[in-house]
């Protein structure tokens, strides 16, 4: 083989590999792109509607696990619900560096229902809802200060 041929091949090998090496950093680059497919959803309107249908209360003090953040963000919100009624809305408070949730949950006096929660986490734009709660029972408690419930939740769509 002359030199000439020997240069030549060189080149384009060294061309080829660069071309072959731009192609896997555009792909790497495209592939790792990926478009955000949860839409946010926007800030709940939870409100107890026609809280004097509801003369009866109980009352709940509920806690987040860890990996819903140590300190909820501003806008997260708490609420209480029985079927499709919101009948609490929670008020948070750090008690000795622990948030906390006192939720006062409205009911009549002949309810059994089960009672579960919704967090709305604001920075992630999700809803979260509760595995398990209480049934509702006049003038008992779910969770004491000192004894908080830390609730279970699982994503909503």
């Amino acid at each position: 083989m002359n030199m000439m041929k020997m240069t030549n091949m060189m080149t384009k090998t060294k061309f080829g590999g660069h071309i072959f090496v731009v192609c896997l950093l555009l792909l790497g680059t495209i592939a790792s792109c990926k478009k955000e497919t949860q839409v946010r959803k926007e800030a709940p309107n939870w409100s107890i509607k026609a809280a004097g249908d509801y003369p009866y209360t109980m009352t709940a003090v509920v806690t987040l696990p860890q990996m819903y953040g140590a300190t909820p963000a501003k806008g997260d919100q708490m609420a209480a619900f029985m079927g499709e009624d919101c009948r609490g809305i929670g008020t948070l408070t750090i008690v000795g560096g622990l948030p906390l949730y006192f939720i006062l949950i409205h009911g009549t006096a002949t309810e059994n229902a089960a009672v579960y929660f919704l967090y709305y986490n604001a920075t992630q734009g999700a809803i979260y809802k509760s595995k398990e709660g209480s049934n509702f029972a006049v003038d008992s408690s779910f969770g004491t200060v000192d004894s908080p419930e830390m609730l279970k939740l699982f994503k909503l769509p």
